[in-house]
């Protein structure tokens, strides 16, 4: 009866321990991309270093195994200073062997600064992935430009200028598509604040010239692109849009198109209000 017993008993631990041997945790593959989110669980192809303003985001995918339902997973985005940028965490209803992956912008990567990166990723507060990439230093860039792969000459510019974030990493990848869709070439010009901390005004007190400096940009792209520099379709939002109608005021002879979004203050072509409104 005892050994009996006693051999039902090893043969529980056996099962139970090989049920959880199933249900162990690990990660089978992961890869550091740029690629959009694949449709399925399969890791997309790995990103060469270093990553540039011209990538639109960093991301690290994992596929896994053995995941238990409702156990929190998380990652952790590190500047090269140590300074934690971003965390993205999260947990689901469901046992599963599948994938996970977590994105950063490349705004923030360059708002965080040029050098090696650190990504991790935690599994039930355990480390299971430590590793880096490098963000490359672009230097004292003025602009961020695309020509369409198919473009045609003499086609005009779609011209997207950032508000007071300073963000033009971001406005450069959400409309590099619309300038394919349209065959248009992209030039998105960067104001950096400490240069250019009232480039909104377009004419400042201290005749800093905030036009003269997104026209010479305009006849690069031009002289090495054959694009139609008085053909411009203008987006501002913000201090971006404050430049934009007020460029357009200036030089109303090279705008086809203007979109302005939220502008602080707004400039009339009245002489009798003040300036601006």
């Amino acid at each position: 009866m005892g050994f009996s017993y006693g051999i039902r008993s090893i043969f529980m631990l056996c099962l139970f321990f090989s049920a959880m041997s199933a249900h162990a945790f690990s990660v089978t593959s992961f890869v550091l991309t740029n690629d959009d989110d694949p449709l399925s669980c399969t890791a997309p192809v790995a990103h060469p270093d270093p990553y540039t303003i011209y990538d639109g985001k960093a991301v690290l995918w994992v596929d896994w195994e053995g995941y238990l339902a409702n156990t929190d997973y998380k990652y952790e985005w590190y500047s090269p200073t140590g300074q934690l940028v971003r965390t993205y965490s999260s947990s689901r209803t469901s046992d599963s062997d599948g994938c996970s992956w977590s994105t950063i912008s490349s705004q923030s990567l360059y708002d965080g600064g040029f050098g090696v990166w650190t990504v991790k990723f935690y599994m039930d507060s355990v480390l299971k992935i430590d590793t880096t990439f490098t963000y490359d230093d672009p230097g004292p860039f003025t602009y961020m430009s695309l020509i369409p792969t198919s473009f045609t000459p003499g086609n005009g510019i779609l011209v997207a200028v950032h508000g007071t974030s300073y963000n033009p990493i971001t406005y450069y990848h959400f409309f590099k598509q619309m300038a394919e869709d349209n065959d248009l070439a992209l030039l998105v010009p960067y104001f950096r604040e400490n240069d250019w901390p009232s480039y909104q005004r377009v004419f400042a007190a201290d005749d800093k010239r905030a036009d003269l400096y997104l026209q010479t940009a305009i006849d690069e792209l031009v002289a090495a692109n054959n694009a139609n520099g008085t053909d411009l379709y203008m987006y501002g939002q913000s201090g971006g849009g404050q430049f934009v109608h007020r460029y357009m005021m200036a030089y109303p002879d090279d705008i086809s198109k203007i979109v302005i979004s939220a502008p602080g203050y707004w400039t009339f072509p009245r002489d009798d209000w003040e300036y601006p409104y």
